[in-house]
């Protein structure tokens, strides 16, 4: 037997990266390999990261202490501003305060004293709500400890019985007010007093047994569950039910702040924020680590982004700083800018718009409250310095635009040009031709454009042989101008369009006009002679108007001034200080003093110098174009050609429009037609008493007069003319918009 001796196994080969090569495939039992890595070799730079690590380790222990007394520091300074700033916005927003409530402490005080002086009753009236509203507060609190205290042996009050207390409305205020010690419910009288009359109104809707429910609801969460305590529930009798509702309209009236209110707070608010701000940035500036994104920064780059974000909240600061320009500081926002489209949709009552064009090129509103189905239209047109608000302002149950639509009237409002609406077809025409105007075109061109499109209007909607009544409703200088267009259009034997008028305080005549104001118009007279450049007169832009409307509403917040208020305007316009409607009425400043024309002002010098109820004197060339004679037209001397029943309506304590100037109107006309002039005297009525304070008694007279039926004329005082169609001649240019409340 050969015995053979196996080969040997091929050399290992190494390539060049000193990898070992893999070892020789089928071999069933190969011996495994061992690789041994290479041996580090050792460099001297080794050594100096080494010693360097050394050395930092050293150099962080010994300045830990050093490190954390400046941190502490730096902690304690940042604590110390902090501190710092918070005391200096505190004591800033007291000093604030303190001034605030000193300077209202002042203004009331000088005007107690004024009431004392010049008004007595008003100061009368001003202690006893002051000892009325204290003896409130005095019973609100026994009231209070009265429920606190423990019944039965009780250990408090149920947490029940407490909720039931928190629930304060307006009708548990009413219904748990001690009437009894009250000798009258009369506003000003009794501590509810503080809850306006128009905002309270007896209900008599279909709602009645809901408001009365609530009533109910509200009496009894007043009343101690234990029925040994409570008679009404002790008996099982039923208490009385008040039924209380909230005025719809003034139900969405927007909370109105003053000027100097608008100052303070946004003054408190500028203070907050900046001092915070200024604090957030120190906190940047004081903290090693404002954000985890800055931990992952190198140390240099850290405090760059500590400087950025310390820069941005420096910055944020000074940009709240800009409430402290005067637009900031003044809020638009807490004002009560609500137009008439506003307050008569919000009251629930339907509206429309309709543009009209004049056929000297002036685009003006006439706004409707429609009653498309209603054969008797009434018109109003309001006076100087005024617009169609006037009729809308005092609510539902006091503005006689709601009751004449609540009695099945077509009522429409119609505004003068330059009663906030500037708009003309002329879009290049200056402000100079614009306010070229005298209240001859108020007259001519105006009303005559108004009354065409409102008959124009009725026809499309009723047919044109519908019997359409039209009676106007007119004050002050509307009242005049509505003369002057139906003497005139008598006078040239056009159809005027209208079966009645009822003017209120009608101007015209100015001949018993208080000497101071003849004083004053006269000086006014030669300073605007002067100054040609001023066309106008109105508010010169929307924020100074605002502005006015915030000042006025500073001194209605405090009692007192608002009670001075009332009795200077009334010294100036007339009426009864006590609940004037220049100061009752919720946005009357912002809403009223509408622009009028340097030639409607001029018109009424002329009217005051010569103690005559005359067209705008052109001239002797002027007049002879415009009316055919060298004398401006005398209205008063043409009476004799109206053909319609005119009401006079006049206020004994009217300071505009003396009673004894509205007596010549109503003599004029009585002279040469009896039977179409009436005359009504009112004895505590003013001259703003006729549109946006009216009682009961002058609305009730209004509508008493407004015609019932126009197929029966004896059934209204009126006694309506037939019905005089204007010319079929193509309406005004007219522009309608329809809304309807949701």
């Amino acid at each position: 037997m050969e015995h053979t001796t196996p080969p040997p196994p091929p050399p290992l080969q190494q390539d060049n990266s000193g990898a070992p090569p893999p070892p020789p495939e089928n071999e069933p039992y190969s011996l495994p390999y061992t690789v041994t890595p290479p041996r580090r070799r050792f460099h001297p730079t080794h050594l100096l990261h080494l010693i360097t690590r050394l050395l930092r380790a050293t150099l962080y222990c010994l300045c830990a202490p050093f490190l954390f007394l400046l941190l502490t520091i730096l902690n304690l300074v940042e604590w110390v501003l902090d501190k710092l700033l918070v005391s200096t916005k505190e004591s800033l927003k007291a000093v604030i305060q303190e001034v605030w409530l000193l300077g209202s402490g002042i203004a009331n005080g000088v005007s107690v004293i004024l009431l004392a002086l010049f008004h007595k009753e008003a100061f009368d009236t001003h202690l006893e709500n002051r000892q009325r509203m204290h003896a409130q507060q005095t019973h609100n609190r026994n009231i209070s400890s009265r429920n606190n205290t423990p019944h039965n042996g009780e250990g408090g009050e149920s947490p029940k019985s407490s909720q039931n207390r928190d629930k304060t409305t307006l009708f548990t205020s009413v219904c748990n007010s001690d009437l009894s010690d009250s000798p009258t419910l009369s506003h000003g009288h009794h501590p509810l007093s503080l809850i306006s009359s128009e905002d309270i109104i007896l209900h008599r809707g279909e709602e009645r047994d809901r408001v009365g429910h609530i009533a109910d609801e509200a009496l009894f969460a007043q009343q101690p569950s234990d029925p040994a305590l409570n008679p009404l529930r002790r008996s099982g009798r039923k208490h009385k039910r008040y039924i209380v509702e909230v005025d719809s309209a003034h139900h969405h009236e927007q909370i109105t702040t003053g000027l100097l209110e608008d100052l303070r707070l946004n003054t408190l608010l500028c203070i907050d924020a900046g001092i915070d701000r200024v604090r957030g940035a120190i906190h940047s500036c004081f903290h090693v680590y404002e954000k985890s994104s800055v931990h992952q920064l190198p140390a240099m780059q850290k405090g760059i982004k500590r400087l950025e974000i310390a820069k941005q909240k420096l910055s944020s600061a000074y940009a709240s700083l800009h409430v402290l320009h005067p637009r900031g500081l003044i809020s638009a926002t807490e004002l009560d800018v609500r137009g008439k489209k506003e307050i008569i949709m919000q009251a629930g009552y339907p509206y429309e718009n309709h543009t009209v064009t004049t056929q000297d090129g002036y685009i003006l509103p006439l706004e409707r409250i429609p009653n498309r189905g209603a054969t008797n239209v009434v018109y109003f047109q309001h006076g100087l310095f005024d617009n169609s608000f006037a009729w809308v302002a005092s609510g539902t149950s006091a503005s006689l635009a709601f009751r004449t639509w609540d009695q099945g009237n077509d009522v429409f409002l119609g505004n003068f040009r330059g009663s906030f609406s500037y708009d003309h077809v002329d879009t290049t025409i200056t402000s100079k031709a614009y306010w070229n105007f005298t209240m001859n075109e108020h007259a001519f061109q105006d009303l005559s454009a108004f009354i065409k499109q409102i008959h124009a209007l009725k026809q499309e909607e009723l047919g044109e042989d519908a019997p359409i009544s039209l009676t106007v409703v007119s004050h002050s200088m509307g009242a005049a101008t509505m003369l002057m267009y139906l003497t005139r259009w008598s006078m040239l034997q056009r159809p005027h369009g209208v079966n009645a008028a009822i003017l209120l305080s009608p101007a015209g005549f100015h001949e018993k006009l208080p000497l101071w104001v003849r004083i004053l118009a006269s000086l006014f007279e030669r300073v605007i002679a002067f100054l040609p450049w001023i066309n106008s007169f109105r508010f010169p832009s929307n924020v100074i108007r605002m502005l006015t409307a915030k000042v006025v509403q500073d001194v209605k917040n405090t009692p007192a001034t608002k009670d001075l208020m009332a009795y200077i305007v009334s010294k100036i316009l007339g009426g009864d200080p006590t609940g004037h409607p220049f100061t009752d009425v919720h946005n009357v400043t912002y809403n009223i003093f509408a622009g009028t024309s340097r030639g409607v002002f001029q018109h009424f010098m002329q009217l005051l110098k010569s103690d005559k109820f005359t067209a705008f004197d052109y001239g002797p060339e002027g007049n002879m174009r415009h009316y055919g004679t060298p004398e401006p037209l005398d209205f008063a001397a043409n009476y004799k050609h109206l053909d319609i029943p005119i009401h006079f309506l006049m206020g004994l304590q009217d300071m505009v429009i003396h009673p004894g100037d509205i007596l010549k109107h109503y003599v004029t006309l009585h002279d040469v037609h009896p039977h179409l002039a009436f005359l009504k005297a009112f004895p505590a009525s003013g001259h703003l008493d006729f549109t946006l304070g009216l009682n009961d008694h002058l609305i009730s007279h209004i509508l008493h007069l407004l015609p019932k039926t126009p197929q029966d004329p004896q059934e209204s005082p009126l006694l309506p003319t037939p019905l005089q169609v204007l010319p079929t001649s193509p309406p005004p240019t007219t522009t309608t918009t329809t809304t309807h409340p949701a």
